[in-house]
């Protein structure tokens, strides 16, 4: 996932519970994004998010890394990128004014918006079976490719 908030980006891992064509509910941690949404939903707005699939392995390992608010994973993953391959990650300019890396497969641009939905079951990192949450709802508003 990328996430901005007030000028911070956050790159992280989220499930999503599939409710329709273009919602889910999402299981998000009580971490960065998760006070993202919060104030989000403080300030009466909506949390604009890009869910990043088929990415590779250094913007994973960024997006899975424990740093404090504040610090931008996606320059981790550039650094990684930079010194295995020489190069840092490109960055592409979707609608919504995010930027998420070129790489990925595909990317669904949307919004996290007020509203929770029932998440779950799902067996979880350790295989035992996750209780079910009330969670913040996604929008999906577009799907983009890569070429």
């Amino acid at each position: 996932w990328v996430a901005e908030w007030e000028g911070v980006r956050n790159l992280s891992f989220h499930r999503i519970l599939i409710l329709g064509a273009d919602r889910g509910a999402c299981r998000i941690v009580p971490r960065h994004l998760r006070h993202m949404y919060n104030e989000a939903m403080k300030a009466g707005g909506e949390l604009k998010v890009a869910v990043c699939i088929g990415l590779d392995p250094w913007n994973l390992l960024a997006g899975g890394t424990s740093v404090e608010y504040g610090v931008d994973e996606s320059r981790i993953a550039s650094a990684l990128t930079q010194s295995c391959l020489g190069k840092p990650t490109d960055m592409v300019r979707i609608k919504s004014g995010l930027t998420v890396p070129a790489e990925a497969e595909y990317v669904l641009e949307g919004r996290l918006i007020n509203e929770v939905h029932d998440e779950g079951p799902f067996v979880d990192a350790v295989r035992t079976y996750d209780r079910v949450r009330k969670e913040p709802v996604l929008v999906v508003d577009r799907i983009y490719h890569r070429d």
